[in-house]
């Protein structure tokens, strides 16, 4: 099943929540210190010094009974912790601790090379620093901890909720961070684990109970959903006796241009391997008996095109007329270059299609160029990378590498439907947010983009449900490069290898 997963301040709302069903702070504390540090011990059976880091709010609290119940059971526990004036539920686990003869350091008492030594005898650590309850740069004490632990340690980690030096929301570096082993995160998974950079940091998962069942207190919609290869059963292609391809769906592809021939053709092949019935790719010309049989399956459509071979807008009149009515998914931009021609061609398209629209590639670069018309009535899906995002925002690449969150949003909210490729691929459509926690590098190959559109086109045209359909086809992408580095092509694959594995993965899906 997907992963579902909530903003910080919903599950504070949760928490909330069960306290007005009658269980006090306190004891939802000790269930989820409890249940966590019966993880660690059943994981890790630790023989040595196991150091606790606790902050100075509720995730040093569960540190604490983490810490205490971790003490019973026979492991030898130091706390250190960054609080001097700890309060609350807080303070009752820390005093629980104590009573039960715990031991506990001030970090702010202890040199830089005592704690050094004391993190560098231990055999695990656990970090119950912050959690989810910072949304600024790390700083203080905790910094201070984070920096020695990443000197002088090397061990084991566990991260109570969410690892220190990341957004619970967002997933956005805070500065420094921890690299957990393991995350047990409390009631449900927090949204920013499953965004990078945070989700290269988390480790393994594990949700811990707090005593109250989550359906009980949390919202009936999640706030981010989390899909991978064995989500891909429930999101089938639907398929029936009798069905021809007609049933399947029409895909055009509109695209290509005297320096970029087979874009549009490599956008046909992963159509056609997503599944698609028919699929028109609609070309220059003049490049149309040169890249017409790259794949013979589609059908070619030569188009008006300018002296450079570059496409204009009077193509959209021919494709339009020739194939209108039967289009169920237009697939724009793969190859075509930035030309006027071009450029007047995407704006005509926009201003003319009033159906699901799949604009990639030099489409996109156009877009950030001329903005969306206002008399735009498709159903737009655009499917940038972190480059061709920053361009459509007009901010910095690396702003959007290190803000995936934001940047869909933003995106989706100018735009309509967004693909925000890259690692742990993002898809949102309004308020629906989900996270394609599939795919490998050996996926960012030239043409990859062009067959990932074109499988997204395909499964458009299948489904009935348009966000579902490219979920089904972004995740179908990603788990086609993990088949291909599973047998040993983590390098030096072709995009049409891709499509190719689409398709095998796809008739595997009984399997899954």
């Amino acid at each position: 099943m997907p992963i579902v997963a909530y903003d910080p301040d919903k599950v504070r709302e949760a928490d909330r929540a069960a306290v007005r069903m009658g269980v006090p702070g306190g004891i939802l504390m000790e269930n989820a210190g409890a249940a966590a540090a019966s993880v660690i011990w059943d994981r890790f059976r630790p023989t040595g010094r196991v150091v606790i880091l606790c902050g100075p709010g509720n995730n040093g609290g569960d540190g604490f009974v983490v810490a205490r119940h971790l003490m019973i059971r026979g492991a030898e526990v130091v706390v250190l912790s960054t609080s001097v004036d700890r309060r609350g539920d807080s303070k009752a686990a820390e005093d629980m601790y104590l009573a039960c003869g715990g031991r506990v350091l001030a970090s702010s008492e202890v040199s830089d090379p005592e704690v050094s030594d004391l993190l560098g005898g231990a055999c695990l650590v656990v970090d119950a620093l912050l959690g989810t309850g910072s949304g600024g740069e790390i700083r203080g004490q905790v910094a201070r901890l984070v920096e020695l632990l990443l000197e002088t340690y090397s061990g084991p980690l566990v991260a109570l909720d969410m690892p220190t030096g990341f957004h619970g929301r967002t997933g956005v570096s805070l500065g420094v961070g921890v690299r957990a082993d393991l995350t047990v995160t409390f009631l449900a998974p927090k949204s920013g684990a499953m965004f990078t950079p945070a989700f290269d940091h988390v480790g393994e998962m594990v949700v811990s109970p707090i005593g109250v069942p989550p359906r009980l207190v949390l919202p009936q919609r999640a706030d981010v959903v989390g899909v991978g290869y064995e989500d891909l059963s429930h999101m089938r292609l639907p398929m029936w006796p009798g069905q021809n391809k007609s049933h399947r769906g029409m895909v055009a592809v509109l695209g290509g241009s005297g320096m970029f021939g087979g874009a549009p053709f490599l956008s046909a092949m992963g159509a056609l391997c997503g599944g698609a019935g028919w699929v028109v790719c609609g070309v220059p010309s003049q490049w149309a008996p040169t890249y017409g049989h790259l794949v013979p399956e589609s059908m070619v459509l030569p188009l008006p095109s300018d002296g450079r071979g570059d496409l204009t807008s009077e193509a959209w009149d021919v494709i339009a007329s020739s194939y209108g009515d039967r289009i169920r998914c237009l697939v724009l931009g793969p190859g075509m270059g930035r030309g006027e021609g071009a450029s007047s061609l995407v704006r005509r398209v926009l201003s003319s299609w009033d159906g699901p629209l799949v604009l990639d590639a030099d489409g996109l670069r156009i877009l950030a160029d001329t903005g969306l018309p206002r008399e735009a009535r498709c159903s737009l899906w655009i499917t940038p990378h972190e480059g061709e995002a920053a361009c459509l925002l007009g901010t910095s690449s690396r702003w959007v590498v290190e803000n995936r969150r934001d940047a869909a949003e933003a995106l989706a909210s100018r735009f309509g439907g967004v693909v925000l490729k890259g690692r742990n691929s993002v898809v949102m459509r309004g308020e629906a947010l989900s996270v394609v926690c599939a795919g490998h590098p050996n996926l960012s190959v030239p043409g990859s983009g062009d067959v990932l559109a074109g499988i997204i086109g395909a499964s458009i045209a299948r489904m009935g449900d348009v966000e579902e359909a490219v979920r089904l086809a972004v995740t179908l992408h990603g788990v086609a490069g993990e088949r291909l580095a599973s047998s040993g092509r983590a390098d030096g694959i072709l995009a049409r290898e891709i499509a190719h594995q689409a398709a095998l993965v796809l008739g595997g899906l009984g399997d899954v």
